[in-house]
């Protein structure tokens, strides 16, 4: 048996979508991507049928990439049309921050941004951009994970673009929740 439905994700992404496009649009920013991956958690699927999403197994990820604007590109360009990055791969690489920085922190740190700095490759700093928000059945299963990741802006634009996200998902999901840390 799954929490949630098919169906009711493609609500969560369809609306996830939506508000961060209107927050990046609200900041100017035009080019780009988003990406919004989630997973069941392993622990809570072991010895079990039940799982957080009923179209993955358990440890498997669904990342779905989108341009962060409709009529967009995952490429921003600097004013004379030069190529200065292609976003595609940065929201998977801030995606994978995300969940390096909340499993070296057990559960306090939920932005790509937080990772340790002894976890970087010299001279790399951390990207922000990308929000973990941990999904739970009831105050203390963790049943899943949705990361939203953002990149076409700066890293606090990318950062509130992602945080956009947090209505959508308390509003959709209908038997579990995000839980955010109280320091968030």
């Amino acid at each position: 048996m799954a929490l949630i439905q098919r169906e009711e994700m493609e609500l969560v992404v369809g609306k996830t979508v939506n508000a961060v496009r209107a927050k990046a649009a609200q900041l100017g920013i035009k080019d780009g991507a988003l990406a919004i991956c989630y997973n069941n958690t392993p622990a809570f699927s072991e010895g079990s049928d039940e799982v957080a999403f009923d179209d993955l197994k358990a440890g498997e990820d669904r990342l779905r990439v989108f341009r962060l604007h409709a009529d967009g590109s995952h490429i921003v360009r600097d004013e004379d049309g030069a190529e200065l990055y292609q976003c595609f791969g940065i929201v998977a690489m801030k995606i994978a921050a995300a969940a390096k920085a909340y499993a070296k922190s057990h559960g306090r740190c939920i932005l790509s941004s937080e990772g340790d700095e002894v976890d970087n490759i010299p001279g790399r700093v951390n990207w922000g951009g990308c929000v973990r928000f941990p999904i739970f059945i009831n105050p203390d299963q963790h049943c899943a994970n949705i990361y939203v990741s953002v990149s076409g802006g700066t890293d606090k634009e990318d950062e509130l673009c992602a945080w956009a996200a947090l209505k959508p998902i308390q509003q959709c999901l209908t038997y579990c929740y995000p839980r955010i840390p109280a320091k968030y």
